[in-house]
């Protein structure tokens, strides 16, 4: 506990800490369990040291966090919602670590701070109260882990709605903009953008830009919701009262233990459209783009809200956005509000705050395609358009998630198809296509194209029983 590197430094945040550690000189020790777990502390501007619950000490900590995240984003050195959510990760990790140690021994670690002079408070007894704890967090602080959470985001939204959740909407996403969804993070990768790119701005110069990105009619609420078991109540949206403030958003689900959920609310949200059928035919013959994954829809909005729950744990949350003069196309005031019993919110809110002002722009939600460069099928009937044959889908880079967020082998879903196959009593002899129909759609339709073609593949590689079952 005396360790500083052990208990805050993780780069690149060390800059963050020394400006928290100037705000809030710490000289605190614990009481014990008996006289009320208690924090004796002394903040800087404060002549004599004062008792703070363990909520309220957390709770300034937080305030301060907030403040040097916004004054870090002020000067464009990264993003307030990424340093907040990070920093607070860390902290509530320590936290818990501390409220686990059953061997921690209060005296000794008294005496330890005092005679070395140590400025790190000691703490004690249950540190996070989980079920009151504001924002809470997921899993571990270390790279891997926050990897899982943004990669077990993105698959959730993509199959609530075929477009890509963005765990980092401070990460803005243009339409045209092309590369490749990483595998470890679910993340966007940017390589170029089609406007910008010499090769591709040729060959599309006989048509202007403004003709080639076209822009949808706002919504005042878009809202995806993947896993939940009930939404409880809908959106509300009453009138400016006298004082001027108002609800804009106010929303809550239930959610169950058996699976993860994932919400993604953004409020007077926009799209960007690429005119597929314009650019993916002049592009065609461009080897660098071959197989590479193009926005070609980018929603864009002032404000929005994410939360993944825990796995294995449901509960409620809940969500409002109170605003203060909306109707005089400012956002002053504008605030989100939200609890939650599994997981843990991540929410911004960039209404301009005066008329001269502008919105803040972030990017919660992106579709991706890749340009067509197999031959043409043939087709009965009425031929497809043009665009048609031109774009395929750009499905995620990763086979079926499990809860952890750790793809699932190919070889272990058809291990289980096949027990369930003995279950039911099937046909040993029944072809595995279909099979499909044996167990109904729902075990197959929520399957990735990648995880379906490399189950076939596997299915039929395989020569020897598997779990007592002739194949």
């Amino acid at each position: 506990m005396n360790n500083e590197a052990a208990m805050w430094y993780m780069n690149p945040w060390a800059d963050i800490r020394d400006c928290i550690t100037r705000h809030i000189r710490f000289d605190m020790i614990t009481e014990s369990e008996k006289l009320g777990a208690t924090i004796r502390s002394c903040l800087k501007g404060q002549h004599e040291a004062r008792d703070l619950s363990v909520s309220a000490f957390q709770r300034h900590i937080i305030s301060r966090i907030k403040l040097q995240a916004e004054e870090v984003q002020s000067v464009w050195l990264g993003s307030a919602a990424t340093i907040e959510t990070e920093l607070e990760v860390m902290l509530s990790e320590v936290w818990k670590m501390i409220r686990e140690d059953d061997g921690f021994d209060i005296t000794k670690r008294k005496e330890q701070e005092l005679q070395s002079g140590g400025t790190y408070p000691v703490v004690t007894g249950s540190i996070v109260d989980q079920q009151k704890a504001q924002e809470q967090t997921i899993g571990a602080t270390s790279h891997g882990a926050t990897s899982k959470i943004s990669k077990k985001y993105t698959d959730l939204i993509f199959k609530a709605s075929g477009k890509y959740g963005n765990w980092d909407p401070d990460h803005t996403i243009e339409v045209g903009d092309w590369g490749e969804v990483d595998r470890d993070t679910g993340k966007f990768i940017r390589q170029g953008n089609l406007f910008r790119d010499p090769e591709c701005s040729t060959l599309l110069s006989d048509v202007a830009d403004a003709r080639l990105v076209k822009t949808g009619s706002p919504e005042d609420v878009l809202r995806i919701t993947a896993g939940a078991k009930m939404k409880l109540n809908n959106d509300l949206y009453p009138e400016v009262g006298a004082m001027g403030l108002g609800v804009r958003v106010s929303s809550s689900w239930e959610f169950t233990p058996q699976n993860r959920a994932a919400v993604l609310t953004a409020t007077n949200a926009y799209s960007n459209y690429l005119k597929v059928e314009a650019v993916f035919p002049k592009l065609r013959n461009l080897r660098k783009l071959g197989g590479k994954a193009i926005v070609t829809k980018a929603v864009h909005c002032p404000a929005y809200a994410l939360l993944l729950t825990e796995k294995g744990k449901g509960g409620k949350a809940s969500l409002s956005l109170h605003t203060g003069t909306w109707d005089v196309g400012a956002g002053a005031g504008a605030k989100w509000k939200f609890t939650t019993e599994s997981g843990f919110w991540r929410t911004a809110c960039g209404y301009r705050t005066n008329l001269d002002g502008k919105d803040a722009v972030y990017t919660p939600l992106y579709k991706l395609e890749k340009i067509h460069r197999g031959w043409w099928p043939r087709y009965r009937g009425a031929a497809p358009t043009m665009e048609e044959l031109m774009r395929d889908d750009y499905n995620p880079p990763w086979d079926d998630l499990d809860e952890n967020g750790d793809e699932i082998p190919p070889e272990s879903y058809i291990t289980g198809l096949l027990a369930t196959k003995v279950a039911m009593h099937i046909e040993p002899s029944t072809p595995f296509p279909a099979l499909y129909s044996c167990l109904g759609l729902e075990h197959i339709i929520h399957l990735s194209v990648t995880t379906r073609t490399r189950l076939v593949a596997c299915y039929e590689l395989k020569q020897k029983p598997l779990v007592g079952c002739v194949v």
